[in-house]
């Protein structure tokens, strides 16, 4: 990682941007990852025909996919940022309507941002209700967090 973050600041710096982005990030990575990284034989067989850039050796290929498939998994149009998202806003609104954070379902804040006359946070219910009732992701904070923040909405 730190060569992944030299690097991407170097090619920030180099293109005038102010700061890092994952556009950055996502960019250098394969270069500093493929020689690192061992394929399976399965992954490698699923990609073998794929067209690759021009010049471009297997492994940095297969390291760019995998990364950008990660990208995808994450801010793609399903991806768990929208999710997550939707919760902060969940839990930022029930804040206001006084839970504390705790395990313990709040009914009064739960109560008051369902009943709410706002439009937002009619919206924002209805956003982490829908993520709420999905299957749970697969990491383990993620997993306290929906179960955290569907004990308070369900």
């Amino acid at each position: 990682m730190p060569s992944t973050s030299y690097y991407a600041s170097m090619l920030a710096a180099y293109l005038g941007d102010a700061r890092v982005t994952e556009d950055h990030l996502l960019a250098v990575a394969p270069y500093c990852l493929a020689h690192r990284i061992e394929f399976h034989a399965d992954y490698k067989a699923t990609h073998k025909e794929s067209p690759r850039l021009r010049g471009e050796h297997e492994a940095l290929d297969l390291t760019r996919r995998l990364l950008n498939g990660i990208d995808d998994n994450y801010r793609g149009a399903n991806g768990i940022a929208n999710d997550v998202r939707a919760l902060d806003e969940a839990a930022a609104k029930l804040f206001e309507y006084g839970w504390d954070g705790s395990p313990k379902k709040n009914e009064a804040a739960v109560t008051k941002l369902k009943a709410s006359d706002a439009d937002s946070a009619v919206r924002v219910y209805a956003n982490a209700k829908s993520v709420i009732d999905k299957p749970l992701p697969d990491h383990p904070h993620l997993q306290l967090y929906y179960n955290l923040l569907g004990t308070q909405l369900r």
